[in-house]
C-alpha cells in the first residue's frame, strides 16, 4: 500500500506551497517539498529563498545539522529526501508551534 502525499502546489511563479508531513522524534519537520521542488534554494544562500513556516521566516539552508549554531532555525535536506525544518540543539516543531498538515511555503527569488 502506497499513501497518498498531499501535492506541492505552485501558487504563483515566485511562491510554492507545501505541507508539513510528520515531525520525527526529534521535533524535526518534515515537509512535502524535495530540494527539487525548489532548486534555486540550494546552498547556504539565503537571498534566492525563503521558508515561510507559521510566523517564522527560515533564510538558512544547511547541508548538514552540525552546521547550524545552536537554537537556529534552519532548512535540511532528510534522510527521506524530503526537506526537512529543523532547530539545531531543540525542537522545530515547538519553537515553530507546527504540525502535520500545517503549510510551509517557499518565496523563491
Amino acid at each position: 500500500m502506497r499513501l497518498q502525499l498531499p501535492p506541492v502546489n505552485r501558487v504563483r511563479d515566485a511562491l510554492i506551497q507545501g505541507t508539513i508531513l510528520a515531525v520525527d522524534g526529534f521535533g524535526n519537520l518534515i515537509t512535502n517539498l524535495r530540494p527539487d521542488d525548489i532548486p534555486v534554494c540550494s546552498g547556504s544562500s539565503s537571498a534566492r529563498c525563503r521558508i515561510r513556516a507559521g510566523k517564522q521566516e527560515i533564510t538558512a539552508f544547511r547541508t548538514t545539522f552540525a552546521e547550524g549554531t545552536p537554537g537556529e532555525a534552519f532548512i535540511v535536506p532528510g534522510s527521506s529526501g524530503y526537506l526537512e525544518i529543523v532547530v539545531r540543539d531543540g525542537s522545530a516543531a515547538a519553537a515553530l508551534k507546527l504540525r502535520p498538515g500545517d503549510p510551509v511555503g517557499a518565496v523563491l527569488g
